[in-house]
């Protein structure tokens, strides 16, 4: 069972894998471990991140699935693409990305000169410095909400204080309206006394005037209470609503920046980082190492089926080149930028030499017979 998921997962040929030693695929196995905690990891890791964002149990189970999906994904595929060319000689042990490398002068690289991964592999590019970026950053979203999720109680006390303050926020903004109304209200009402005022002091002129701002005053008075009525009442169910609303909310962020200081923090980050890592160095030995054969056997395989597919090519490109042209004898001739085809890992020295238009035209006239 567990030969058969290295198989699938690492995209390996049967027959090559049955064959080799029970160590070898002891290691394989490790890996294929290694993976299988990887995805639990990941898959409570990218359920309790989404739940923090959405607090909604159904959108963190599909946001989850695709944060796996996209963690997992690119972690096998980085397993997969660590190979040995298949070009290479046997005896040869994979030395990756010398070209761009090697002729650093750094005593540190030339240690690691045998586990360092190709610009010339299955993906150009995909250095050791882009693997280490996105593997890194991978390893960043899986820790800190596994390490929040292992600890409940740590992030319920900074939630509940994170929420106080919230509350009293929002406190402040409704005692803020209150006093909004509260200084519109003295703004009226010193308006209308000033109209009281200046009305008793003339009277026989202005007694409309003055019995009209007394009555705009008490039902200020009277508009001002139920008003205040109004916005206590309309705030308690403010506050009771927000209450309900904030308890269920989480701040993510917040959450992260005291993840560092959690319990056990430092050896759950160890046990991530490991298993990111250890894969990857598992690969590397064993798709790379001179002890391990199924690097060499499988290289052998592909060899043998790219020179026979290469060949009957061939054949049937000079069966062609015969049926169209019968009165020509001889074979066709590759001409190719490589002196190894079909593998092109080697530089041909062979130029092909300029032609203007004119000397092509040329060479299709033939002499004159005197």
């Amino acid at each position: 069972m567990l030969d058969r998921g290295v198989i699938k997962l690492l995209g390996l040929e049967s027959s090559v894998y049955e064959s080799i030693g029970s160590g070898e695929k002891s290691l394989y196995r490790l890996v294929l471990i290694c993976f299988v905690a990887l995805f639990v990891i990941s898959m409570i890791s990218g359920y309790y991140l989404a739940f923090l964002l959405t607090s909604n149990h159904f959108y963190s189970l599909v946001l989850g699935a695709f944060i796996v999906f996209v963690v997992t994904f690119v972690f096998r595929f980085s397993l997969i693409i660590i190979r040995k060319p298949i070009s290479a000689p046997e005896s040869e042990v994979l030395e990756i990305s010398t070209k761009s490398i090697a002729s650093v002068p750094n005593k540190i690289l030339e240690k690691l000169k045998g586990i360092r991964f190709s610009a010339d592999g299955a993906i150009p590019g995909f250095s050791p410095l882009l693997r280490c970026v996105f593997l890194g950053m991978f390893a960043l979203v899986v820790l800190f909400p596994f390490a929040s999720f292992l600890h409940p109680v740590e992030v319920e006390n900074i939630m509940e204080v994170k929420r106080k303050e919230v509350i009293k926020d929002f406190k402040k903004q409704q005692q803020f309206q209150r006093d909004k109304l509260s200084r519109e209200e003295l703004a009226i009402r010193a308006d209308l006394m000033r109209k009281i005022n200046l009305g008793q002091r003339t009277l026989s002129k202005n007694s409309f005037s003055l019995r009209k701002a007394k009555s705009d005053l008490e039902k200020s008075s009277i508009f001002y209470q139920n008003e205040k009525k109004a916005l206590k009442i309309e705030q308690h169910a403010e506050m009771k609503t927000f209450r309900i609303k904030i308890s269920k909310k989480f701040f993510p962020m917040l959450i992260f920046q005291h993840a560092h200081s959690f319990r056990s923090f430092n050896s759950i980050a160890f046990m991530i980082l490991l298993l990111f890592i250890l894969p990857q160095l598992l690969m590397v030995l064993l798709k790379t190492g001179k002890n391990f054969s199924y690097a060499t056997t499988s290289a052998q395989l592909y060899q043998q089926s790219i020179l026979i597919e290469y060949e009957s090519v061939i054949d049937a490109a000079n069966r062609d080149l015969n049926q169209r042209f019968k009165k020509l004898d001889k074979a066709i001739v590759i001409q190719s930028s490589y002196a190894d085809a079909p593998f092109n890992t080697t530089k041909s020295t062979f130029t092909r030499k300029k032609m203007t238009y004119q000397s092509f035209l040329d060479s299709f006239k033939t002499p004159k017979t005197v």
